[in-house]
């Protein structure tokens, strides 16, 4: 049967799906007119010939030095736990609340230096390769699935399944372990041509798999959800690139909508943290590289998160009520997530405000506190 021909949709010349714009006429043929502005604009020169992983790189280290920004340059080797949970990783409390948008911004987050640099180098390894077997756009579509997708495992884990509800977990390792996963069963499929592909990719998945199970706090349902998503992509999406210009642009448009997502996710995010501080002084939560400790955290009588709770209850003590109190107690649940006063001191200003759906989740969240049990 002989093979399709391919013409440009614009001027009919001849193409070849390895042509990203048509020779005679200039039309990006890999999508549409706002990929082709974005992978071949907007990125630097030395990011093009790994444009979807050039993309994702330049989002989360630009999102990194953001947050240190926002937060301070004495958060610039790591960020707290309170800084974590307002800038963007999952958090059990907050998603229980609703905040769905936490998996997509968790993916772009990172605790410190040394998460960023691990995560970038790994990202490094495997997005070219997976760009290679497919295209750009696939490898960013499985980096966003993957991500999301690793987020929502490490939540019903973590909040569910071991029953720790401010259980948050923060990092692009869920998303790379998927393409790291896409990477080895597409190289899999290859035969002698991706054996060295297929080899490397098991160094890294085993790299991943025991660094795991040896630094504490390390998140492997993420890793492991992450892994599992890459790996079906790998095992039952076709290798090569998308042959057809009205695929490619179907493709892009799906990824152009991805994109808006994560768009609307950060948006929500400032909204939800709009008035409210993303470092707090005096911050009981110690700051550290795994090992290496930046900051101790301060004492808690003195900590920034007693006077957020105080805050709270001096305004339910003195009857003030409305605005006001709700932003001081919202305040004070992300500074003190762990005690139930605060929910329920939140829970009657949500009712006398006529919320009582929020006052009713935030009763479910106490009984499922540890000290409220």
């Amino acid at each position: 049967m002989p093979a399709e021909v391919l013409t440009c949709p614009k001027c009919g010349a001849l193409i070849t799906p390895q042509l990203s714009r048509c020779r005679r006429c200039g039309t990006y043929l890999h999508g549409t007119k706002v990929e082709g502005f974005v992978f071949e604009s907007l990125l630097p020169e030395g990011l093009r010939h790994s444009p979807g992983t050039g993309l994702i790189l330049v989002v989360c280290v630009l999102y990194y030095a953001l947050m240190v920004l926002l937060a301070g340059f004495d958060q610039l080797l790591a960020f707290s736990g309170f800084t974590l949970d307002q800038l963007g990783s999952t958090d059990g409390v907050a998603i229980l609340r609703g905040e769905y948008w936490r998996f997509v911004t968790s993916i772009f987050t990172h605790a410190n230096l040394i998460h960023l640099a691990f995560n970038m180098s790994a990202l490094n390894s495997a997005g070219p390769l997976v760009e290679e077997m497919w295209d750009r756009k696939k490898m960013l579509l499985i980096y966003l699935v993957s991500g999301v997708l690793s987020m929502v495992t490490s939540h019903v884990f973590g909040a569910w399944i071991f029953g720790n509800v401010l259980h948050s977990s923060v990092g692009a390792s869920g998303a790379i372990s998927g393409l790291i996963g896409a990477a080895l069963f597409g190289a899999r499929r290859m035969g002698p041509n991706g054996r060295a592909v297929a080899q490397g990719m098991t160094r890294w998945a085993i790299y991943m798999g025991v660094f795991g199970l040896a630094v504490p706090g390390i998140d492997n349902a993420a890793h492991g959800g992450g892994f599992v998503v890459g790996a079906l992509f790998g095992r039952l999406v076709p290798l090569g690139l998308t042959k057809t210009v009205a695929a490619n642009r179907a493709a892009s448009v799906a990824l152009i909508l991805a994109l808006l997502g994560i768009g609307a996710s950060f948006a929500l995010l400032i909204d939800r943290v709009r008035g409210q501080p993303v470092a707090m002084e005096d911050d009981v939560h110690p700051r550290s590289m795994f090992f290496f400790s930046t900051y101790d955290g301060a004492d808690p009588k003195y900590s920034g998160q007693k006077r957020a709770y105080d805050s709270c209850s001096d305004k339910i003590r003195d009857g003030v009520t409305g605005e006001k109190a709700i932003k001081a107690c919202e305040l004070a649940i992300r500074a003190v997530p762990h005690f139930p006063p605060v929910y329920l001191n939140l829970a009657a200003l949500y009712e006398q405000a006529g919320d009582p759906e929020a006052a009713k989740k935030l009763r479910y969240i106490v009984g499922r506190l540890p000290q409220g049990r």
